[in-house]
């Protein structure tokens, strides 16, 4: 399975308050991997995160930024903030993950969905790779799933904590690797 971490427009728009200016650099690329994987019949999940769950937590604490003057997340389920960027075209038989934690592991079905289809291996796509993704790399590992960490379709705020995060995730998590690399071995 291809999973598309948090590439929603609340991450990737200019100005808004969770944006990674280098998310929008991968599009491109991440792009070409969905179409890619779409040829090779690999299933395509994209991962939402939203911030209702979180009012009043650790969260609204450490990222306060994320809610407006009354306390309300600026991202919720009802806001355009929380989809997809267009560019990635998302398809009506894809995989859409609603979550309310770094992890789809934790608040979403995607550990049931992945058994059902009997898949073990896990493309690990999106942002931010020292959050979300790597959240979810050491969850997928500890449900015993192989995870590969696509290392330019993954961002995050600098390219120091983007590198420090694969190297932590190659060490003890799963594989990283390029995408061109990654197709090669898929043919």
């Amino acid at each position: 399975m291809l999973l598309v971490i948090d590439m929603q427009k609340g991450f990737l728009q200019k100005g808004s308050a969770g944006e990674i200016p280098m998310g929008r650099k991968l599009i491109p690329k991440l792009k070409d991997l969905i179409q890619f994987c779409r040829k090779k019949c690999i299933a395509i999940a994209y991962a939402r995160q939203s911030h209702e769950y979180l009012i009043g937590g650790i969260y609204s604490k450490l990222f306060p930024d994320h809610f407006d003057r009354n306390g309300k997340p600026k991202m919720s389920r009802k806001s355009d903030l929380f989809g997809i960027v267009n560019e990635l075209d998302v398809r009506p038989n894809d995989i859409i993950l609603d979550k309310d934690s770094f992890s789809p592991f934790y608040s979403t079905n995607i550990d049931v969905i992945l058994r059902d289809r009997g898949i073990n291996t896990i493309i690990i796509t999106g942002q931010a790779t020292n959050v979300c993704v790597e959240s979810t790399a050491r969850d997928a590992f500890t449900r015993n799933y192989l995870s590969i960490v696509v290392s330019d379709c993954t961002a995050t705020l600098t390219k120091k904590m983007h590198e420090a995060s694969l190297e932590s995730i190659s060490l003890a998590f799963g594989y990283v690797a390029p995408s061109d690399l990654l197709k090669d071995l898929i043919k």
